[in-house]
């Protein structure tokens, strides 16, 4: 009665605002409002992931599969809450999953199949924060060649090369790039280099190792070893 619906997943009505990730899009929808499409990627294919200005970020993965990649945002630097997955709430309270947005605007993510991940200014997260990683590797490289890292957690890639997370080279011959892992995980880890043949080279030594601190980032500063 009145535009009222009190019958909500019965007599055929399903309610689909009352969900979050529609209800939650609501917010991001009003923070993103008047501010164009930037830093616009695309797989080729089932994935794309677009920011609006420096407000909102986007991931959508329409594949059969996770994708695992780093994406490149206008971001200010900071933690935000994923309103797919969770209500932001006053004093930066997030009860979802929470991306670390770096200082270079980057953030790594794993988004399942046919999942998305929405962030937006001012929906912040500090409930359960994650921890992180900040890696930092002196290396030199030729035109087509990029830095990466590897590492045996799923966050990097699970040694697997073509999930390995690229590393920013806007401070070149210093590859930065900050990674979102959660409190107390030890990892091993390793950079490689490849180029746009698709050519992958490790580089050598033992594996590399760190552990993420309860809170805050660990900071990992490193030279590529030939």
């Amino acid at each position: 009665m009145g535009g009222t619906v009190s019958a909500c997943y019965s007599n055929g009505w399903n309610c689909q605002h009352a969900w979050q990730p529609v209800a939650n899009m609501v917010g991001f929808r009003n923070a993103v409002a008047g501010t164009a499409v930037t830093n616009w990627w695309s797989n080729g294919n089932n994935a794309i992931a677009f920011g609006r200005g420096s407000a909102g970020y986007v991931v959508i993965n329409h594949e059969p599969g996770v994708l695992t990649q780093t994406f490149q945002t206008s971001l200010p630097a900071g933690t935000y809450c994923d309103v797919e997955h969770g209500d932001p709430g006053a004093s930066g309270a997030c009860s979802g999953p929470t991306y670390a947005v770096g200082t270079n605007g980057t953030f790594a993510a794993s988004v399942a199949a046919g999942e998305s991940v929405a962030l937006y200014a001012g929906a912040s997260g500090s409930v359960n924060p994650k921890g992180g990683a900040s890696f930092s590797v002196n290396a030199t490289t030729v035109v087509g060649q990029d830095i990466y890292v590897a590492g045996d957690i799923a966050s990097l890639g699970a040694w697997d090369p073509t999930r390995a997370l690229k590393l920013s080279a806007a401070s070149y011959p210093v590859w930065k790039l900050d990674v979102t892992l959660p409190p107390g995980a030890a990892f091993q880890y390793k950079y490689i280099r490849k180029d746009t043949s698709g050519t992958v080279t490790w580089e050598s030594g033992a594996n590399r190792t760190g552990t993420t601190p309860s809170s805050g980032m660990l900071t990992l500063n490193d030279s590529w070893r030939n």
